[in-house]
């Protein structure tokens, strides 16, 4: 293996480390995460995976509690939404 490979390899590996820390220090207890055209919803440990919709790109707010993720419409255009609730304030 050549030398740079293995550099990126490792600071691959560390980004995926580091962000995953940064995820528990912040409290995050959800994730979310695309599978066959749609969005889903499960807890940090992939536990109770629930599909939310159809559509791509999910993104869940700091706190958990909206997700926003993109739609695209019969007519090709894609469409953003934001701010879906997801859980009622004080409940995970």
């Amino acid at each position: 293996m050549n030398g740079s490979f293995v550099m990126k390899t490792t600071f691959l590996f560390l980004c995926t480390l580091l962000g995953a820390a940064f995820a528990a220090l912040a409290g995050a207890d959800k994730l979310a995460f695309e599978r066959a055209d749609a969005v889903w919803v499960a807890k940090i440990d992939g536990t109770d995976a629930k599909k939310i919709a159809e559509g791509g790109s999910p993104e869940l707010s700091p706190d958990g509690r909206r997700l926003a993720f993109n739609t695209q419409q019969a007519n090709g255009q894609r469409t953003a939404k934001s701010r879906l609730p997801i859980s009622p304030p004080g409940r995970s």
